[in-house]
């Protein structure tokens, strides 16, 4: 039995047994339209300001109101990404960019390309130019971009503070040169993983640019003594200068740095050739507050030392892989009583624990890094988790001898009211994460701990125990004597069998023809 009941707004039909069913009248539509279009435009303006650039867009399609009101809301973008936007093998074209900067780049102070460069051509660089003549920071990691294009964007977007060019395999020299020529209020310039790069375009640097403060050339593999001295020589007022991983440079250049640079406060050179009496030049730089020194060899004890008695404002020091490291130079950064982040990752083991223990005694470290060291044990963790209030990060993958005794000093710690959670990175540790013995650990919200194994084997001091020595008992006998070879015509005739003693030796009895089809085609072929 079904009855129809009737309302002004809405008809409901209920059926026996059945949920009772709702039929919308088309009046309906409209009045919450007509609700929509009674608000003030300011209201709408400022619920359109709260959407995405993409929702915007799909606004403007509403009605002929809402395609103006949006358009009065682009003014309040500042900065554009497109980070989390595309799905899939989706990415952003040159289409695409030109009709979002059309309503949007006159009023722009940031634009990032780097979530999503793969689709972008070089003809973006003149879309860019056209409608974004006001932009201070451009991020075009791993974008398309070549020297011409960079040329025509230099010359439009003259106020650029910040530019980013990592990983754009096309710019040589001339690009950067054009940049150089144009962006006279440049003040960081990212060049990282540029493979053609010599340094040769910092030659036509001006004294007009003081403004430039921070360089990143890190994996520039052709980056020489002579482009890297024309920079300082033009640039002796920069405060950051990262170097990692440059394979030509000589220890004069770095002589030189020290001298010139007086007023550098971020030095990262990760793999860098100090020299011998690197130690006597590094002091000269009193201002450091971040240091890079991982994996050099000629970081000796006598270059900390240096480095602690005249550069007291380091908060951030990395000293991994220094193998010519021992107590003495580690026990002296001690007395840097500024100093927040230590890395003292793959140590030797002349470097102990008792030298790391001095270190977080001031009670200043908020993040330490040990990886596959032995200079780091659970005494040293349970001072850093007594001792170090502000402690947030402490990664100890690889560490063999750290076991779940350190957890004891965090759950002391459990009940004070901390502001970030603590971050342990305890893979290829002692600990067994699904031990019933660490069970309570789970329990602390203060606590981020991740098993993951962070180590690399490759790096670390004790390598035999990872992978041991080679046996020359098992392996191939020099002494040893094999028939060689006997020359073979190029052209073998068919169906002849060709004697060779060593093919008989090499295969001997134990050959099969039904184990490898290959085998076989190979042995018919030769």
């Amino acid at each position: 039995m079904m009855r129809p009941v009737v309302n002004e707004k809405y008809e409901t039909t209920i059926t026996n047994n059945q949920e009772p069913r709702f039929t919308f009248f088309q009046d309906d539509a409209s009045t919450l339209s007509a609700g929509v279009d009674i608000l003030l435009d300011e209201i709408l303006i400022h619920v359109f300001s709260m959407l995405s650039w993409k929702e915007r867009l799909g606004i403007e399609r509403v009605c002929w109101r809402w395609k103006h009101l949006v358009q009065r809301t682009w003014i309040n973008i500042k900065h554009l990404s497109f980070k989390r936007v595309f799905k899939a093998f989706l990415g952003l074209t040159d289409r695409t960019l030109d009709c979002i900067l059309m309503r949007c780049g006159a009023y722009l102070d940031t634009l990032d390309l780097s979530a999503s460069p793969r689709m972008v051509t070089t003809f973006a660089m003149d879309i860019i130019g056209k409608h974004c003549s006001c932009l201070k920071n451009l991020d075009l990691t791993a974008v398309n971009v070549t020297d011409v294009s960079l040329r025509n964007l230099a010359s439009k977007c003259t106020h650029l503070c910040s530019l980013i060019l990592t990983r754009c395999l096309l710019v040589t020299d001339k690009g950067v040169g054009h940049i150089l020529q144009f962006c006279k209020m440049l003040s960081h310039l990212d060049l990282a993983e540029i493979p053609l790069l010599t340094g040769k375009c910092f030659k036509h640097k001006s004294k007009e640019h003081r403004c430039l403060k921070a360089i990143v050339l890190t994996k520039c593999h052709k980056l020489n003594d002579y482009g890297l001295g024309q920079l300082l020589s033009e640039c002796t007022e920069l405060e950051e200068l990262y170097i990692s991983n440059c394979p030509h440079l000589s220890p004069a250049i770095m002589h030189k740095l020290f001298k010139n640079l007086n007023n550098l406060r971020v030095f990262v050179a990760s793999g860098i050739n100090l020299g011998e009496h690197g130690d006597e030049y590094i002091g000269c730089m009193q201002q450091l507050e971040h240091v890079d020194l991982s994996f050099s060899r000629h970081v000796l004890d006598t270059t900390i030392i240096s480095l602690v008695q005249n550069a007291r404002n380091i908060r951030v020091l990395d000293i991994s892989g220094c193998s010519s490291l021992t107590d003495a130079g580690v026990i002296s950064l001690a007395h840097l009583r500024k100093l927040q982040r230590l890395s003292v990752s793959y140590l030797p083991n002349s470097v102990s624990s008792e030298s790391i223990d001095r270190i977080v005694q001031n009670g200043q470290l908020h993040a330490l890094v040990a990886q596959a060291t032995k200079c780091v044990t659970d005494e040293v963790i349970i001072s850093l988790a007594t001792l170090c209030p502000c402690v947030e990060y402490v990664d100890v993958s690889g560490c063999f001898q750290i076991t779940a005794r350190i957890f004891e000093a965090f759950r002391m710690d459990s009940s004070v009211q901390r502001q970030a959670k603590i971050e342990l990175k305890l893979g290829g540790t002692a600990i067994d994460w699904e031990s019933y013995q660490v069970d309570w650990v789970s329990g602390f919200s203060h606590l981020d701990v991740s098993m993951h194994n962070l180590a690399i084997n490759a790096l670390r001091p004790d390598m035999d125990i990872i992978l041991p020595s080679y046996d020359d008992d098992d392996g191939w006998e020099e002494g040893e004597d094999f028939a060689p070879h006997l020359p073979v015509e190029a052209y073998q005739p068919d169906n002849v069998d060709i004697d060779d003693d060593w093919d008989e030796d090499y295969y001997g009895d134990g050959f099969l023809e039904n184990d490898d089809p290959l085998e076989q085609e190979q042995w018919n072929m030769s």
